[in-house]
């Protein structure tokens, strides 16, 4: 951190935020959370401007009173449009193969996609 001007009471503050979506990321079963932008104030606080979680199929059972808080339908996707064809083909070599190869396949406008690969439990 500190090749980033990173130090002193910021890191100490950095290090509590990153351990706390780390904590975050284990405990409810999300394949991502992340914050972006983080942003420091002029008072030394860092404050988190936008954040995004994803949550694991296979979690949702066990995190349902997270979800009834957030008022989320357990069945709910919140995918905001219809999946792309892109999308249905990722899904479709996910589903033929039981080791769930493609991932979570996700387009995006222009020339640009996300794959996220699973990541095997430790």
């Amino acid at each position: 951190m500190a090749a980033l001007g990173i130090s002193g009471s910021d890191l100490n503050r950095l290090t509590q935020i990153a351990a706390s979506l780390a904590t975050i990321f284990r405990s409810y079963g999300l394949t991502l959370a992340e914050i972006n932008p983080l942003a420091r104030l002029a008072d030394g606080r860092f404050v988190c401007l936008d954040g995004h979680v994803d949550m694991e199929d296979e979690a949702r059972d066990s995190q349902k009173a997270i979800l009834r808080q957030l008022e989320i339908d357990p069945a709910e996707k919140r995918q905001a449009r219809p999946p792309t064809p892109f999308e249905i083909n990722g899904q479709q070599v996910d589903a033929a193969d039981h080791r769930g190869v493609a991932g979570n396949v996700v387009e995006f406008d222009g020339d640009l996609g996300l794959v996220i690969a699973p990541v095997a439990a430790r």
